[in-house]
């Protein structure tokens, strides 16, 4: 999960979904420690808080389903500005093969 903050905040994901990552792995965290404490300690509380945060991480992991998230658009390659710009125009000059050209090369054996 800690991969997953680290790559939202290098690919620029909206803050909802920052925020939603973080307060998961919070979550996480602090419910683990619950869990090891309870194996040590003899108290009611710490347990509970435990299934508590556990319950809060699967309801945050739920929502985090749901948001849209788009990834940045790549940036356009030196083929992309070629073929939208000087290559669109050299296209629009060459003459459509005939019917009967492509008719020939059309054959299936």
């Amino acid at each position: 999960m800690g991969f997953q903050i680290s790559r939202d905040f290098k690919d620029g994901a909206p803050v909802a979904q920052k925020v939603l990552d973080i307060v998961q792995e919070v979550c996480i965290g602090i419910a683990t420690i619950a869990a090891a404490v309870g194996l040590f300690v003899e108290s009611m509380v710490i347990p509970v808080i435990g299934v508590f945060l556990a319950v809060v991480g699967i309801i945050l992991a739920i929502v985090s389903l749901f948001i849209h998230h788009d990834p940045p658009k790549p940036k356009p390659t030196p083929a992309d500005i070629y073929v939208n710009g000087d290559g669109s125009t050299f296209l629009k000059t060459v003459p459509a093969p005939s019917q009967k050209w492509l008719d020939d090369r059309n054959y299936v054996p």
